[in-house]
Formats: C-alpha cells, structure tokens, sequence
C-alpha cells in the first residue's frame, strides 16, 4: 500500500550507505539503486571505505568479500571492534558458495551474508528488514529503559557503549545543561548523529 511505501521510505531517508565493490558495474548497479532512498557512499576497497567512514557519518556497509588491499572480512572485523563504529549494519556479498565463507561472515560479525550473483530487490528487502529489526529494539529501549542489556541482541561492544552512555546520563541528572552533544562528547567518538539514530 502507499502508507506502507511512505513508512518504509521514511526509515530508508535517515540513513546513510557505504557500498564497497570493486567491480565498477556492480557498483554503480547497486549505486543507482539505493540512491533513491539513502545517502549513498562508494569505495572500491576496504581501506578506501575506513577513510570514507572516519570522514562520513555512516549506518550501513554493504561490502564485497573479495578485493585488492583490504578485503570484506578485513573490514567487517575492523569496524565490529571498534566502539565508534561497531553500531554500523554491515552486509557482506561474495561470489563463493562454500560454507567457510558464511562461517567466518559470521565470525567477524556480519549482520548479514549474501551470495552473488542476488537480485538487488532482495538485498534492499534484507537490508530493510535489518534497519526495520534494529529500530523496534531501540524503540523497546525507550519504552523499558530499566530492561537489562544483555537481554538485547547487541553485540559486546554496543552493550559497552549503551552501558557507558547510561552511567553518564545517570551521573548527570542533576545537571539541567546536560544535553544530546555533551553525552557524545563524553563517549568520545561516537558522533552526535549516531546518538540521535
């Protein structure tokens, strides 16, 4: 329905994309694509990608597994183990079949895994209904926020974050000064954006 498309392209509208792919028509297939509905980044290798992202605010990398320099596993791994950036979605493509592939997909915690070649339909759905996943948990937080954190499927790392996030704000409930850019200030790299998403 146009109420269902309209919701979905409100959800689509705040968030930013990084696509990582050094096959340039893949890329500019999968560019063209998303660019209706996210602000859409581009890279050809993984290091490229660190330096777009330490430049950008981004929510999602969809990231080829085999490239030059840095591959997708590489880069996966390095933004999951980072406190700045392990909240970003990451999406991993790979022409392999083998098990192996997912296995270690999975291993640097890839939010998701798909194999090429895909219909880009069903990687916007996959994509869709991880954002839509992510959004009910942070609203579930902001109706219960005394809900333990380990009850929510976030990894370590944002489990560290959302713990240290809440030690501030309780420390400062006094303070009526204390505001949104204070908090990200006092995470120390987490930008004032990524609070807000």
């Amino acid at each position: 329905s146009t109420s269902r498309r309209q919701r979905q392209m409100c959800i689509r509208d705040r968030y930013s994309l990084l696509l990582v792919e050094d096959n340039e028509d893949l890329l500019q297939l999968m560019r063209n694509s998303f660019l209706k509905h996210y602000r859409t980044f581009t890279a050809t290798n993984g290091k490229e990608a660190l330096e777009i992202i330490n430049q950008n605010s981004v929510d999602i990398v969809i990231s080829d597994i085999m490239m030059p320099g840095m591959n997708g596993l590489e880069l996966c791994k390095t933004l999951k183990n980072d406190l700045a950036t392990s909240h970003i979605i990451v999406i991993l493509l790979t022409a392999k079949t083998a098990s192996e592939d997912r296995i270690e997909s999975y291993r640097v915690n890839a939010d998701a895994y798909m194999t090429k070649p895909f219909e880009i339909r069903v990687l916007e759905a996959r994509l869709e209904n991880l954002l839509r996943l992510r959004k009910q948990r942070q609203e579930s937080f902001q109706k219960n926020p005394k809900i333990e954190i380990n009850q929510l499927e976030f990894s370590s790392l944002d489990e560290q974050l959302i713990s240290k996030a809440l030690l501030i704000v309780e420390e400062n409930l006094d303070n009526p000064g204390f505001d949104v850019s204070q908090l990200a200030g006092s995470l120390n790299a987490v930008s004032y954006t990524h609070l807000r998403a």
